[in-house]
């Protein structure tokens, strides 16, 4: 009889124990979850501004982009081709990896380029490779290079 009660005054304590913990953490602001999710599913897409650049030949311009996940992504780059005050070649890089060599006229239509990018192995570095930041950089050749403006959009999709 007395074991009955002492074995129920302990499951009780216990039980005490747990909901007392479990309110502490949920009503103490900085050990609530976040709620909050960097990963990019399937079909959901993460856009950038749209940003304009203005080249002469032989200038670099860059733009830099925060990647939060180590999921796998592909990168969509937009080009438009506003202006075109001398034909040449431009030439586009990803975190210094080279993306493209595009020949650039005035008859140039708007260009997509897709990137696909497995957790930070190639194109995207992911947050602990220089803290999720990448870079993008648009380099007009020294030689035949492109003079313009150019507008561009990166956009990350989910790929998996």
């Amino acid at each position: 009889m007395k074991l009955k009660k002492l074995f129920a005054v302990e499951i009780t304590l216990v039980l005490v124990v747990i909901t007392v913990t479990m309110v502490f953490v949920e009503v103490t602001p900085y050990l609530v979850s976040s709620r909050a999710n960097g990963s990019i599913g399937v079909f959901k897409q993460e856009s950038y501004p749209r940003g304009t650049l203005r080249l002469t030949s032989g200038q670099l311009a860059n733009s830099t982009f925060k990647y939060s996940s180590y999921d796998p992504s592909i990168i969509v780059l937009n080009l438009s081709f506003e202006i075109c005050e001398k034909p040449g070649y431009l030439i586009l890089y990803c975190n210094y990896r080279e993306i493209a060599k595009l020949f650039i006229n005035p008859e140039t239509p708007p260009i997509t380029l897709n990137l696909v990018s497995f957790s930070g192995l190639d194109w995207i570095e992911p947050p602990t490779a220089m803290f999720g930041l990448n870079e993008l950089v648009f380099e007009s050749a020294s030689k035949d290079g492109y003079a313009g403006t150019l507008t561009y959009q990166i956009n990350l999709r989910g790929s998996r």
